[in-house]
C-alpha cells in the first residue's frame, strides 16, 4: 500500500468557533447520526471544511490515486461541493457523486464536470454494484463517529455499508 503523505488537520465547522464541545444543528442532544439538514446547515456557506484550499493534499492524492482511478468508474461517497472530484478524478472514465446534502450537490452540479454526474443520497443506501472503484475520502469520520456517548459506527464492507 502506498503512503499519500501526512494527514493535516483543518477547521472543523462542527465545533462551535473556540469551544471544545460539538454543534449540534438538529438540536438533537447527541443524535446517533447526522442527518441531511444538519449537513444542509453546515453548507449554508460555500465550502465549509476550507477543502479548496488544501492544494498539497490534492497533489499527493491525485499522483497517488491516478494508476487506481485512470479509465474507471468511480463512486465517489460524501463529495460534498465536488472539489475532490474535479481535483482527483479527472483522470476516472466516469465518476457518480454522492452527498446527502442537496446544497452541497446543487455546488457540485454547477461545476459542469464532464465526467461526472452527481445525486443526493445518503451512502447508506447506496448500490455498490457496477463502479470500478469506490472512494470515501474524508467523508466518514465527519458523517458518523463511535465514541463514548454510543453513536452508531459504520463499516464499509465488500457488500456495502452496515451501520451497527
Amino acid at each position: 500500500m502506498r503512503e499519500c503523505g501526512p494527514s493535516r488537520t483543518r477547521p472543523d465547522p462542527m465545533r462551535a468557533k473556540g469551544a471544545n464541545k460539538r454543534i449540534q444543528p438538529s438540536g438533537q442532544r447527541k443524535p446517533a447520526m447526522r442527518t441531511a439538514a444538519d449537513f444542509n446547515l453546515y453548507y449554508a456557506a460555500p465550502d465549509p471544511w476550507h477543502i479548496s484550499h488544501a492544494r498539497f493534499r490534492d497533489k499527493v492524492l491525485r499522483r497517488c490515486l491516478k494508476p487506481f482511478i485512470r479509465d474507471k468508474s468511480v463512486l465517489e461517497l460524501g463529495c460534498g461541493e465536488g472539489h475532490l472530484t474535479h481535483a482527483i478524478f479527472s483522470k476516472a472514465r466516469s465518476v457518480v457523486g454522492i452527498d446527502i446534502s442537496d446544497v452541497a450537490i446543487a455546488r457540485a452540479k454547477s461545476l459542469n464536470l464532464p465526467n461526472a454526474r452527481f445525486e443526493s443520497a445518503d451512502f447508506l443506501q447506496a448500490s455498490f454494484e457496477g463502479y470500478d472503484v469506490i472512494a470515501a475520502i474524508e467523508c466518514v469520520p465527519p458523517a458518523c463517529r463511535t465514541g463514548a456517548e454510543g453513536q452508531g459506527e459504520v463499516e464499509l464492507t465488500r457488500s456495502g455499508p452496515r451501520a451497527d
